[in-house]
C-alpha cells in the first residue's frame, strides 16, 4: 500500500514539473512583467524599461525571441538606429531557428518602425503593409492596430494628410472594438495632429475643430486610463487649437496646467510646445517680454528632447528674435537671426541632399523594378516557350495518332472492300453452278415433255427465279422472308423436273422476326440442291426436305435435313457430297466471320439414319447497314 502511495506522489510531481516547464516556455509566467512593460511604452516613461525588460526569461526560444522584441522598441523609442538594425538581424536569425507566426509578424512591423525612424519612407509603407497583411491573415488585432498607426504616420510624413487620417480612424474603430485604450489614444492623438495640420495647409475652420474634438476625447480616455501623457497631451492639442481661435486666456490656461502638472518633467517635448504656446500668445498680446521667457524655456525644453528638431529650434530662435526686436535689442535678435538662417540653411542643405538621396533612392528603385520585371519577362518568355513546346509536342502526338487512325481506318476499309468484293464473287461463283443445274432442269423437261404452252411456263418461272438470283448478287444480307420465297420458288422449279418426288416443309420459331432478322443470300440454296440431286437420286417418291430456323445460346440455327440415302452410301461418295457448291459456302461463311467478326459456320452429319441433316450457325444481330445494295 505504501509503494502505491509513493508511486502515486512520484507521478504528481512528475506532472507539476513538466507543467511548470510547459508554462515557462509559453513565457507564462512573464505576462505581469510584459503588461508592466507595455502600459510604460503606453504612458511614454521609459526611466524603468530597461530594468523590466531584463528580467524577462531568455532560455526559451520564444522567450528570448520576446526578449528581442522590447529591446528593439526601447531602441527605436530612443533612435538608437544601429542598435536596433543589429537587434532585428538577430531576430531574424533566431526565427530561422524557431519559427513562431506572430513573432515575424512583429519583425515585419519592427522593420516597418526602423525604416520609419530613417524617414525611408517607401520601405516603411511597405513593411506596415506587409505586417497588416500577415496580422489579418492572423486574425491579431493588436498588431493591426500598430501597422495602421504606422501608416498613418508614415502618409503625414509625406504630407498626405486625407490618407493619414483615414488610417489613423481605421486603426481608432480598431482600438475601440477591441478597448485597447493606450492603442486607442495614440490613434486620437495622430487624428488630433493630422487635422492641425490640414487647417494650417487649407485653413478650413472645420479641420480646425475636428483638432479640439479629438484633443477633448484624449483628455477624456486619459482621466480614464490614468495617462498623464496622453493628458498632457491633450491640453497640449487644445491649447494650439485655442490659439488659432485667438482664445489666448484659454492658451494661457492650459499651457500653465501642463507646466504645474506633477511630474509633467518626464516630458519635456509636451512642456517644450506649452512654453511655445505661450510665447506665441504673449507675443499675439504684444507682451514681449514675457513672450521672450517663455521663447528661452521652450527652447531649453526642446534641446533636452533628444537634441530637439532642428525645423522647431529654428522656430523657436524666429521668435526670440521677434521678441528682441519688438524690445528694440537689436544686437541680441541679430544673433537670433543668424542662428535661425544658419538652421534654416542647413536644413534646406539638408533637404537638397534628402531630396537627391530620394531621387537617387527612386532611381534605384526604378532600375530593381525594371530589372525584376525584366526578370519576370524573361522568365514569362521562357515559360511561354516551353508552354509552347509541350504544346507542339502535344499537337504533333495528336497528329501522329490521327495520321494512324486514318491509315488504319483506310486499311481497315480496303480490307473490309477487299472481303465484300471477295464476298460477292462467291455468290457470284455460285450463281453459274446453280444456273447450270437449272437450265439442265428445264432441258429434261422439255424432253420429256412436248408441250410449247408448259415449256414455256416453266421458262417464265426459271427467268423470275433468275433475276430474284442476280438481285440478291448485289445484296450481302437479306431478310429470312426473302430467302424462303426464293427457297419456294426454286422447288417449285425442281419439282417440275423431279414430279412428286419429295416434298417441302418450312418451320420459323416464333421468337424470330421473319422480315427483321438477316441472313447471307442464297446460303440455304446448296445444300437443299444436294438433298435433291444427291439425297433423292434414287427414290421416285415419298422424300421430304425440313428446312427449320430456330434461337439456339443466341445464335440463328437453320438445320436443312432430309430422309434420303445419306447413311447409305459408301464414304468415298460421301465425299463427293461435299460438292464445289459447298465448298463456295464454306468460302462464304469464312469471309462473314472475317467481315463482321461473327462465328459462322455449318455441320454436316451423313450418317444420319434417316438421311442427310446439315446444321448452319449464324449470328442474330447482323445489320442492313452491312448489307447494303451496290
Amino acid at each position: 500500500m505504501t509503494a502505491f502511495i509513493n508511486k502515486i506522489i512520484l507521478m504528481f510531481i512528475f506532472t507539476v514539473i513538466l507543467f511548470v516547464k510547459h508554462f515557462s516556455q509559453n513565457c507564462s509566467s512573464s505576462l505581469y512583467l510584459k503588461e508592466q512593460i507595455e502600459r510604460n511604452f503606453g504612458n511614454k516613461t521609459f526611466d524603468s524599461i530597461p530594468y523590466l525588460i531584463k528580467q524577462l526569461p531568455k532560455d526559451d526560444g520564444v522567450c528570448y525571441q520576446e526578449y528581442l522584441i522590447f529591446k528593439i522598441r526601447l531602441e527605436l523609442e530612443n533612435k538608437k538606429l544601429d542598435s536596433a538594425e543589429a537587434l532585428i538581424s538577430e531576430l531574424n536569425v533566431s526565427l530561422t531557428n524557431n519559427y513562431n507566426s506572430k513573432i515575424k509578424n512583429y519583425e515585419v512591423l519592427l522593420r516597418a518602425r526602423y525604416n520609419y525612424n530613417k524617414e525611408s519612407n517607401d520601405s516603411a509603407s511597405y513593411y506596415y503593409l506587409k505586417s497588416l497583411e500577415l496580422s489579418k491573415l492572423r486574425k491579431d488585432s493588436v498588431l493591426q492596430i500598430k501597422s495602421l498607426t504606422g501608416l498613418s504616420s508614415v502618409f503625414a510624413n509625406l504630407a498626405q494628410y486625407n490618407k493619414a487620417i483615414y488610417y489613423a480612424k481605421e486603426s481608432k474603430k480598431l482600438a475601440e472594438k477591441l478597448k485597447d485604450n493606450s492603442s486607442e489614444i495614440l490613434s486620437i492623438g495622430n487624428l488630433m495632429g493630422f487635422y492641425g495640420k490640414m487647417y494650417l495647409k487649407e485653413g478650413k475652420v472645420g479641420y480646425l475643430d475636428s483638432a479640439k474634438a479629438m484633443s477633448e476625447e484624449m483628455i477624456y480616455k486619459a482621466r480614464n486610463g490614468n495617462n498623464a501623457y496622453a493628458l498632457l497631451k491633450g491640453y497640449s492639442g487644445l491649447g494650439s487649437c485655442y490659439l488659432q481661435y485667438e482664445d489666448y486666456n484659454t492658451v494661457l490656461a492650459y499651457s500653465d496646467s501642463i507646466i504645474k502638472y506633477p511630474g509633467s518633467y518626464k516630458y519635456p517635448k509636451i512642456i517644450g510646445q506649452a512654453y511655445g504656446n505661450l510665447c506665441d500668445a504673449y507675443l499675439s498680446t504684444k507682451q514681449f517680454a514675457l513672450a521672450k521667457t517663455a521663447a528661452d524655456s521652450s527652447l531649453s525644453y526642446a534641446l533636452k528632447f533628444s537634441g530637439g528638431s532642428p525645423n522647431a529650434i529654428s522656430d523657436i530662435y524666429y521668435k526670440m528674435y521677434d521678441c528682441e526686436n519688438e524690445l528694440k535689442n537689436y544686437y541680441n535678435a541679430l544673433g537670433y537671426y543668424k542662428k535661425y538662417s544658419e538652421i534654416r540653411d542647413s536644413i534646406r542643405n539638408e533637404e537638397q541632399f534628402s531630396l537627391v538621396n530620394e531621387l537617387e533612392q527612386k532611381y534605384n528603385k526604378f532600375e530593381n523594378e525594371k530589372t525584376i520585371n525584366d526578370l519576370k519577362k524573361e522568365k514569362e518568355i521562357s515559360s511561354l516557350q516551353i508552354k509552347i513546346l509541350l504544346i507542339s509536342i502535344f499537337a504533333f502526338i495528336i497528329l501522329v495518332v490521327l495520321v494512324t487512325f486514318f491509315f488504319r481506318q483506310k486499311n481497315l476499309k480496303q480490307a473490309h472492300t477487299l472481303l465484300e468484293t471477295e464476298q460477292r464473287l462467291n455468290r457470284s461463283r455460285i450463281n453459274p453452278h446453280f444456273f447450270f443445274n437449272s437450265i439442265t432442269t428445264l432441258q429434261g423437261i422439255a424432253l420429256k415433255e412436248n408441250d410449247g404452252k408448259k415449256i414455256y411456263t416453266n421458262l417464265y418461272t426459271f427467268s423470275n427465279l433468275m433475276r430474284e438470283t442476280l438481285e440478291s448478287s448485289y445484296s450481302d444480307l437479306v431478310p429470312i422472308s426473302k430467302e424462303i420465297s426464293f427457297l419456294n420458288k426454286y422447288i417449285e422449279l425442281q419439282k417440275l423436273n423431279q414430279k412428286d418426288k419429295f416434298s417441302f416443309e418450312v418451320y420459323i420459331s416464333p421468337e424470330i422476326e421473319q422480315d427483321e432478322v438477316l441472313i447471307p443470300s442464297m446460303i440455304i440454296q446448296p445444300f437443299i440442291e444436294n438433298s435433291i440431286e444427291h439425297g433423292f437420286s434414287e427414290i421416285v417418291s415419298g422424300g421430304v426436305i425440313k428446312l427449320e430456323f430456330d434461337v439456339i445460346d443466341h445464335e440463328l440455327l437453320v438445320t436443312i435435313a432430309d430422309n434420303g440415302k445419306g447413311a447409305k452410301i459408301p464414304n468415298e461418295k460421301k465425299q463427293n457430297h461435299t460438292s464445289r457448291a459447298m465448298q463456295i459456302t464454306t468460302d462464304r461463311l469464312n469471309l462473314i466471320n472475317n467481315l463482321y467478326g461473327t462465328n459462322s459456320r455449318f455441320l454436316c452429319n451423313f450418317e444420319s439414319a434417316f438421311g442427310t441433316k446439315v446444321e448452319v450457325f449464324l449470328p442474330l444481330d447482323l445489320k442492313y447497314e452491312s448489307s447494303r445494295n451496290r
